[in-house]
């Protein structure tokens, strides 16, 4: 059974990308997922995206998704890091793994913030939203 696994990622937008369905995004759709046990992870190698508000860069991820198999089973896992380059401002990302959400979110303008890491769970779509407020 051939399985894609989809990444995608929007800048102050909202999109819906799964396997098949193309989204108008920044998208990247990995090749073809070996199956193997929990002990086999693959991981995509970090990524770097910005938004711009206004022509500022206001707010910076950088991430790495890693996938693994578990009893037949599909799961992701996301590792980010987050830059708040305007002050009084708060930069978030909000990671979807299928129907699991977690929004992470960093305010400080002098540093990015610690690598901020999902855990396992189970699906082959993902979506990062990044933005600020």
């Amino acid at each position: 059974m051939n399985i894609q696994r989809r990444i995608a990622l929007t800048a102050g937008a909202t999109i819906l990308a799964t396997a098949g369905v193309a989204a108008p995004a920044v998208e990247a759709a990995a090749a073809v997922r070996p199956t193997a046990t929990a002990s086999s992870v693959s991981c995509d190698g970090w990524k770097s995206r910005r938004t711009d508000v206004f022509g500022t860069n206001s707010a910076g991820l950088k991430f790495n998704v890693c996938w693994r198999q578990v009893n037949g089973k599909s799961q992701a896992s996301v590792a980010v890091y987050l830059w708040d380059n305007r002050k009084n401002k708060l930069a978030f990302v909000n990671v979807t793994i299928n129907s699991w959400e977690h929004t992470f979110t960093w305010g400080n303008s002098a540093h990015h913030s610690p690598k901020m890491i999902t855990g396992w769970h189970n699906g082959d779509v993902v979506r990062l939203d990044l933005g600020q407020y």
